[in-house]
């Protein structure tokens, strides 16, 4: 489960850093405009309080973190290293400190400390967002027991009713906050993986098969390994889909999937680029390691028991093959990977021309085709 956490964090960091930046600013805004307050009644002597000198440190030393935590978190420098959770426990106790020099529980700035437990819930991990919570919280329920100005005819039995409520108030906002964000962080990584996979046959679809190889190919340059690319496409399979109806044709896709995962090995990459096209990717792969795996596949095919779905049915394949040797990986890595899959659906073709059934290997080699 922390795993699962900590992979659904980094599938969404962008939104945690906008939320986090959002409240900088805000809190950045109230201290500074308390702060006007202050020096508008202090110098026009609208007011004959003595100038509270803790308040007004806690208001400016609140407003100069504020304005840097909104500020790291806008730096693309400073992305993936910002002390999220420390920045807000120091904006807390600030909000707190400024809650207890102005008015303690009648205080109307107890809504920011809510309000940063909240927004730690929405964007830390659940258990550092409650430690959080429950740092400002006992922090405030002591400042106000011990620090804060009595609030005349409440009483010590109501004061402790109060604190009890605003504690409560304040880590239940950061536990539907919590909750909020887990699910919300659950859904967007329930879709990503769902945007990655073929619903029909659990195979990668062509984006996710795209993306894959970008990384793969900085991995086989920086080692010097080839690539081999397949193109496997199901012969005559419209035909089989007139004649025994799309279910059935259903029931093919997903037994050529099966059929595919049993046959290549672990490094290598499947998914279904088309209607009935897919792709096999092998990195590291030996030179001649394409055509053997070609081989192997339309030898599956052509033993492959498929009456199990119709009786009497057979169903073959054309591959075609390409290989990208060692060294010719530079440049863009999508319209490398394009350039690739066309040498492969140009040697595909080639079989199709041929009379299907067979493989052909797009570079000159020894016993590159067969059909």
């Amino acid at each position: 489960m922390a795993q699962s956490q900590r992979d659904n964090d980094r599938r969404d960091p962008e939104r945690g850093r906008r939320l986090r930046a959002s409240h900088y600013r805000v809190s950045f805004g109230l201290a500074l405009l308390m702060l006007v307050l202050d020096a508008i009644t202090t110098y026009a002597e609208l007011s004959g309080d003595v100038v509270d000198a803790l308040r007004l440190g806690a208001l400016a030393s609140l407003a100069l973190v504020s304005a840097l935590g909104a500020e790291m978190e806008k730096s693309p420098a400073n992305r993936g290293r910002s002390p999220k959770g420390l920045l807000l426990v120091v904006v807390g106790l600030l909000q707190v400190l400024v809650c207890l020099r102005t008015g303690g529980l009648a205080s109307p700035y107890f809504l920011l400390v809510a309000s940063t437990c909240a927004f730690a819930g929405l964007t830390l991990r659940p258990a550092r967002a409650m430690l959080l919570s429950a740092t400002l919280v006992g922090t405030y329920a002591l400042g106000i027991r011990f620090l804060a100005e009595p609030v005349p005819g409440l009483g010590l039995g109501g004061t402790v009713s109060a604190i009890i409520i605003h504690s409560t108030f304040a880590l239940v906002s950061a536990g539907i906050s919590t909750r909020f964000a887990v699910t919300h962080r659950e859904t967007v990584a329930t879709l990503e993986v769902q945007s990655m996979l073929d619903p029909l046959t659990s195979l990668q679809n062509r984006r996710a098969f795209l993306q894959k190889l970008d990384g793969e190919l900085q991995r086989a340059e920086r080692f010097s390994w080839p690539i081999t690319m397949l193109i496997i496409d199901l012969d005559w399979f419209k035909k089989l889909n007139d004649r025994y109806g799309h279910p059935v044709g259903d029931q093919v896709l997903v037994e050529t999937a099966a059929l595919l995962r049993e046959n290549a090995g672990a490094l290598e990459h499947v998914a279904r680029v088309g209607g009935e096209e897919f792709a096999v990717a092998a990195v590291a792969a030996e030179p001649f390691h394409g055509r053997d795996l070609a081989d192997r596949l339309v030898r599956a095919f052509r033993a492959r028991n498929w009456e199990h779905i119709r009786p009497g049915m057979k169903v073959t394949a054309s591959i075609g093959v390409a290989v990208l040797p060692p060294g010719r990986h530079a440049g863009e890595t999508t319209s490398i990977v394009t350039r690739l899959m066309a040498d492969a659906d140009q040697a595909l073709y080639h079989v199709k021309q041929s009379g299907r059934d067979g493989f052909h290997v797009s570079v000159e080699s020894p016993a590159s085709s067969s059909s």
